[in-house]
């Protein structure tokens, strides 16, 4: 697990997992999402891109190769687990 503590104007490019670490990553929210503004996370999808912020807790899993990014921190303190 990497933990990601990410404070104003922080954010990450579209990127991609690297394949080699398995099939799918999971992203854990350490963060109440009313602690902080932007920060969301992009997975690019069919063509389209779908927002994420959830409650503190929640996990989103999704394919290692698919397209993500994360929205610049506005207001507080985004804090994620990351299992690329």
């Amino acid at each position: 697990t990497i933990f990601s503590k990410m404070g104003v104007g922080g954010q990450y490019p579209i990127h991609t997992d690297a394949s080699f670490l398995g099939h799918y990553s999971m992203t854990t929210f350490l963060s109440n999402p009313e602690d902080y503004d932007g920060g969301e996370l992009q997975l690019y999808l069919n063509g389209s891109i779908k927002s994420f912020k959830l409650e503190r807790g929640r996990c989103i899993i999704y394919h290692t190769g698919t397209p993500h990014a994360v929205s610049k921190v506005t207001r507080g303190e985004r804090l994620v687990g990351v299992n690329p």
